[in-house]
């Protein structure tokens, strides 16, 4: 016979929240229609008052009333307790979070993405489910990489045993799969890393880690690894390299590489329209320093990854000048000599039908 007290459970997980609370009654009418089970108002009384008795998360309301005694007529007073409901993990509002996180993420494919809102809807009651039915709607470009969550769990495994990992590091194709980076023989290439932090950045999954044989740090976007494993090499100390002395600071890091690029950092000087003072700190936070304030411009210092910076240059080219150093502000003049040469003369491209 099923135990009745986890029936109760189970109906105040599925049917209860704070804004939808069960009275007894409601409680007996579902353990009739849930679950086949007839009981009356003390054994519901009964079994409630046990799972509160075991530190269950339930709340209620508890009313005073009073009554005559059935034997002497004297006036009685007693606790009737009614509006019960389970105190979930997770608020609504926090479900939903995770859940658009989830959603807007760029590196889960979205059948292991439908799975996981599945499990996160069920951390709540059945209102959140019925008032989030689109949801389920994820992002159709997301690659398919049924490893990524492999390649998480072994990474971790390699972080606490301070081991390498293994893999092959794929680019995708103009058919749009991925395809092994071969080496000088034309064979998949393996590449062995020392991982060292696990990060995510533009909506997307890195590891960062020191490569085999190069003492430098590298970033390598997870749904782009395919069969990693886990080796019985030692890792490699992050403080012996070069700027990492005193260890990865990932708020820092991530600030000095805003796409990931590898390479060191140099500090760099930039006039920013003031306009767009929102998006510098969005791009590098607290490592930008801001002086000349006064006028339209600003003049904005910055310490981050050369390649990196000159992409983010080039993106915000109309509300941009770089100051120093000199040669990357050579750099970014060259590439957008490059760029508006190729729209100086009117070009006549036939446009392939869609079918």
């Amino acid at each position: 016979m099923k135990n009745i007290s986890i029936c109760i459970l189970e109906i105040l997980k599925e049917h209860s929240n704070e804004e939808h609370r069960l009275s007894q009654k409601q409680i007996r009418e579902y353990l009739q229609s849930d679950y086949g089970l007839n009981c009356d108002r003390k054994a519901v009384h009964r079994n409630l008052e046990a799972l509160l008795d075991l530190d269950f998360p339930i709340e209620y309301k508890e009313k005073k009333r009073t009554t005559a005694g059935r034997t002497t007529g004297e006036t009685v007073e007693d606790s009737v307790l009614s509006d019960f409901y389970f105190v979930h993990d997770f608020t609504d509002s926090e479900l939903r979070f995770l859940i658009d996180c989830l959603m807007f993420s760029k590196n889960i494919p979205a059948s292991q993405g439908q799975e996981l809102v599945a499990k996160l809807e069920k951390l709540s009651s059945k209102h959140f489910r019925s008032k989030n039915q689109h949801i389920h709607t994820m992002n159709v470009n997301a690659p398919e990489n049924p490893e990524l969550f492999l390649n998480i769990d072994l990474i971790d495994e390699a972080l606490t045993k301070k081991k390498q990992v293994s893999f092959f590091y794929n680019r995708y194709g103009a058919d749009k799969k991925l395809h092994p980076v071969k080496d000088k023989e034309g064979n998949p290439r393996i590449t062995t890393v020392t991982p060292l932090q696990i990060v995510a950045a533009n909506g997307r999954h890195y590891m960062i880690a020191c490569p085999e044989g190069a003492m430098e740090v590298r970033h390598y976007r997870l749904d782009k690894i395919t069969n990693m494993e886990l080796t019985t090499n030692s890792g490699v100390n992050v403080r012996k390299l070069k700027g990492f002395e005193q260890g990865l600071q990932i708020p820092k890091h991530m600030a000095e590489h805003v796409y990931m690029h590898s390479g060191e950092s140099e500090r760099v000087n930039f006039r920013a329209n003031r306009a767009i003072i929102d998006d510098v700190v969005d791009w590098f936070g607290g490592e930008a320093s801001f002086t000349n304030t006064m006028g339209d411009t600003v003049d904005v210092w910055v310490r981050c990854n050369r390649s990196a910076f000159v992409c983010w240059a080039l993106q915000y080219c109309r509300s941009v000048e770089v100051l120093s150093p000199l040669d990357v502000r050579e750099e970014v003049a060259s590439e957008l000599r490059k760029a508006a040469e190729k729209y100086a003369m009117p070009t006549c491209v036939s446009v392939p039908s869609v079918s």
